[in-house]
């Protein structure tokens, strides 16, 4: 992971923690981003991962849907903020690239917007890949490199990727003024400019920046910050959108078939059956673990955390042993925050390493 784009995206999140944001839009961009997603083909134990969860508003809603869900993302602040947004999920530090979780043993997974900010996506794609059982759904956006626009669109954005280059090593301060800037000149009346087209009855698609015609100004900003704000990105072309999901295995690809385009649905190769998941239960001991438990409820619910919660081994910040809930699917192999590889979890707002060990 590269430190400089995981520090900028702490920051942005920390910045706009959508707590603040029209739950409207949120519902709108969740129905956009998963309108393909097969839920019914999940059980009602299934596991998932969010790849990059952020600021959480995305898993929050999956959590909704009464699905247990591990919210990974490399940012310490961004995961404080997903704790609000998405407290039923279990939050999880650790990188895309090295993810702190069993081999096949997770029901779906997705990550939006998040992949093409890696120095290494086709490393990342293989990762999930791993963790997924065979005939799991994955749904991943990654910025595309508008070969379905005109030339002229895909001239605009050129430009606009020099003018990213120069802002995107700003400090926060600068950078955040000058995004702001961009989001009431070009963003608001661009995507305002796009809504006016759509109520004359024309359609809006053929414009820059028409997603956001719906979107408050609040997204704007964000996305903004997110777009120009960000020293390491990539934009896919199709054909190797393609190439990058079938190398690790995956099958039956398909694409949105309007924004966002390159939102993909890849599925875990496999023929797809998946034997039902029984629900391992926290027992009663474990519920009363005192300052475990407690600080545990904070970030997952009792629901959810019986649902992916099993008796496990870590350190209090007291060094002393205590027990608590812990999901099944993190990698034993991945125990020690000395290593780099630790899989940690936000536990009363302090960061805690997951020891799995004799019970």
């Amino acid at each position: 992971m590269d430190p400089s784009t995981v520090e900028g995206f702490g920051l942005e999140w920390t910045t706009y923690d959508q707590v603040d944001r029209d739950p409207d839009s949120i519902r709108r961009s969740f129905d956009r981003y998963f309108e393909q997603f097969p839920w019914h083909e999940l059980n009602e134990n299934a596991v998932g991962i969010d790849v990059g969860c952020g600021s959480g508003r995305l898993a929050g809603l999956v959590t909704e849907r009464g699905h247990a869900l591990l919210a990974l993302d490399a940012s310490m602040p961004a995961l404080g903020v997903a704790r609000r947004m998405a407290p039923r999920a279990a939050p999880v530090n650790g990188s895309a690239v090295e993810l702190p979780v069993a081999d096949d043993s997770l029901d779906f997974g997705f990550s939006l917007g998040v992949l093409h900010h890696l120095p290494n996506t086709d490393g990342a794609l293989a990762e999930i890949h791993r963790v997924l059982r065979p005939g799991a759904p994955f749904l991943v956006y990654l910025y595309y490199a508008f070969d379905n626009r005109p030339a002229w669109f895909r001239l605009l954005w050129k430009l606009s990727d020099l003018g990213r280059k120069a802002i995107s090593k700003l400090a926060h301060g600068p950078r955040l003024a000058v995004t702001r800037i961009i989001a009431a000149t070009v963003y608001w009346p661009l995507a305002r400019f796009a809504g006016l087209i759509e109520r004359l009855g024309r359609n809006p698609s053929r414009f820059p920046l028409s997603s956001y015609r719906d979107q408050p100004f609040y997204v704007m900003r964000t996305d903004a910050l997110d777009r120009f704000g960000t020293q390491l990105r990539s934009a896919i072309r199709n054909s190797r959108s393609r190439r990058c999901w079938k190398q690790p295995g995956f099958r039956e690809i398909s694409f949105n078939a309007d924004w966002p385009f390159w939102c993909a649905l890849p599925g875990r190769d496999g023929d797809g059956a998946k034997e039902p998941r029984p629900a391992p239960i926290a027992s009663v001991a474990d519920r009363k673990a005192g300052w475990a438990w407690g600080a545990w409820s904070n970030c997952c619910s009792p629901k959810s955390a019986a649902a992916i919660g099993v008796a496990s081994s870590i350190r209090s910040p007291t060094s002393t042993p205590i027990r608590m809930p812990w999901c099944p699917s993190l990698r034993p192999g991945y125990c020690s925050s000395r290593s780099g590889r630790g899989a940690r979890s936000m536990a009363g707002g302090d960061t805690t390493t997951a020891r799995p060990g004799a019970l």
